[in-house]
């Protein structure tokens, strides 16, 4: 090999490698989500809380992932934290003697059109080999992350799938909800071609509630957790029909 053909081939490496890094950067910088504490973003969905128990809701540990065309809001509901002076309640964190229940609230605003009666559930998938090849992973260190493809697409269908390590024990249904509940290992979110989009693990395997909710023309996934045992009575938090 000459030195002409190895300054060829060097110089098609350092474009490659050039190029691999622009991808990453724009992939990093222009498509993924921002993340913002500034206890702000929650308050917009305060709406599905009743009014009694929105006083319990822990303002300092309030978080959001926000995009152009969806927004995942996250918060605490700590019974009996209101009760707590303030100085209390910045120090409350970890929740070691109380119950918190971890919620997550993740609109979707270009389905705000879609019927909850148009999500289908299918339980018991084998989804243990699939993943995310292109995409990022919000709250990576967490027992709840959650693995998106850069660029999905919801466009008039979602269906929502639960691995076969997981176990449903009931469904809920009302006017403007429907769900479930039960003991998750892997939930993913795919689209009218049955391509997986979004997959929340949860590491190790605990009881969710799981809810898809269309209430004011606003479409959600709305997931609850706790550190306690709990059970889908729960649902009287949310302002639901």
């Amino acid at each position: 090999m000459n030195n002409s053909t190895k300054r060829k081939i060097s110089i098609a490496a350092i474009i490659i490698a050039s190029l691999y890094l622009l991808s990453w950067i724009i992939d990093v910088f222009f498509i993924s989500h921002s993340i913002v504490t500034d206890n702000k973003e929650y308050k917009d969905y305060m709406y599905l809380f009743h009014d009694i128990y929105q006083k319990d809701i822990d303002k300092y540990t309030a978080s959001s992932y926000i995009k152009k065309n969806d927004v995942l809001v996250t918060v605490n509901y700590v019974p009996g934290i209101s009760l707590l002076e303030e100085h209390e309640q910045i120090r409350l964190f970890g929740y070691r003697n109380y119950s918190a229940y971890h919620i997550k609230i993740w609109e979707f605003k270009k389905l705000s059109a879609l019927s909850i009666d148009s999500v289908p559930f299918w339980f018991n998938r084998d989804l243990d080999d699939l993943k995310i090849s292109r995409g990022e992973v919000l709250e990576p260190r967490s027992t709840e992350p959650i693995s998106i493809k850069f660029k999905y697409r919801f466009t008039d269908k979602m269906q929502i799938n639960t691995d076969r390590h997981s176990r449903i024990k009931n469904e809920v249904r009302g006017k403007d909800y429907k769900g479930f509940f039960g003991e998750l290992n892997r939930v993913s979110l795919s689209n009218e071609n049955d391509r997986h989009k979004i997959f929340i693990d949860y590491e190790p395997r605990r009881e969710v509630l799981f809810l898809v909710v269309n209430k004011q023309n606003r479409f959600c996934i709305i997931t609850v957790t706790c550190n306690k045992a709990f059970d889908e009575s729960i649902m009287e938090l949310f302002n639901l029909e």
